[in-house]
């Protein structure tokens, strides 16, 4: 599992790519709720569909040991009310928080005379960091994904801290450089910040 700073990272790079994101619903707060396969058939049918359903799961290692009772009954009425999202959610810490994200990135996307665009991209990796590059004619912006160590932007670009402006960082902090915020990062959290670059390199 992704856990919470997994999760607002990876949404963060689906959000940088150029092609139109498909969000799931509830996906913009990291809802709880989990999204069951559920139906309302009659009779033999939908006594077919709940034997089937155990049969697919018998696949699953979770459910292997399980009591066939573990796996959700797709015309049991609990899993569609399971299903159901709990709009309070947003209005709770780390939900307003991913749901700002989310809304951020998705207003980067719209007014970004760089993202808004389709623009050329290029990526790189360095050990456990990523980088994505997407260029318009007169200016770029950097997608850092760091799962490793803290790192500077030297060590990923070449460039000097004062060759970026941050634009929006998944871990939420704010009021310091993305790569200063980088740099004092405790390993292993995964971070995923756009950035304004000026003069970055050319090529692959």
């Amino acid at each position: 599992m992704l856990g919470r700073d997994g999760f607002r990272a990876a949404s963060l790079l689906l959000l940088f790519l150029p092609e139109t994101p498909l969000l799931f619903m509830g996906q913009e707060w990291a809802s709880a709720a989990p999204f069951l396969y559920f139906c309302d058939h009659e009779g033999q049918l939908g006594q077919a569909v709940s034997a089937g359903r155990r049969q697919e799961f018998a696949h699953f290692s979770a459910f292997r040991a399980a009591a066939p009772e573990a796996v959700p009954d797709p015309q049991a009425e609990s899993s569609f009310l399971n299903s159901k999202l709990d709009w309070s959610e947003r209005s709770l810490p780390d939900h307003a928080q991913t749901l700002s994200l989310y809304r951020r990135a998705l207003e980067l996307r719209r007014t970004d005379p760089v993202l808004r665009q389709a623009t050329e991209m290029q990526v790189g990796t360095l050990g456990t960091r990523c980088g994505l590059l997407r260029r318009a004619a007169s200016d770029e912006r950097l997608l850092l994904f760091n799962a490793g160590r803290a790192i500077t932007l030297k060590e990923v670009a070449g460039r000097s801290e004062a060759d970026a402006r941050p634009l929006l960082s998944s871990s939420g902090a704010s009021g310091r450089s993305a790569f200063e915020l980088a740099a004092s990062r405790p390993p292993c959290l995964r971070s995923v910040r756009a950035a304004r670059v000026k003069g970055a390199p050319r090529g692959g």
